[in-house]
């Protein structure tokens, strides 16, 4: 299992949506709020989300917008011998 801490705990790991309910009530949350958008949710993706909450009172916000396709890099300048600029 990987674990970023920053000012959240961000938990990696196969099976870890299992979690959701011991996690919500570790930090005190009673009604999560699930944001996501209607692609996640006709893909069913969500489902196993409110799946695992076995009951927890919740909240879905699906208004969202998946983010657009960026356009593709830029070619280097011409002052340098890169084929790829990467930042």
């Amino acid at each position: 299992m990987a674990l970023i801490q920053y000012l959240t705990q961000i938990e990696f790991d196969y099976g870890a949506v299992q979690q959701l309910p011991a996690q919500c009530q570790r930090v005190g949350i009673t009604r999560p709020l699930i944001v996501t958008d209607a692609g996640v949710r006709a893909a069913g993706v969500l489902q196993p989300v409110i799946d695992a909450l076995q009951g927890l009172p919740h909240a879905v916000f699906d208004g969202g917008r998946p983010t657009p396709p960026r356009p593709p890099c830029a070619p280097p300048p011409r002052s340098t011998s890169a084929s790829v600029a990467t930042a």
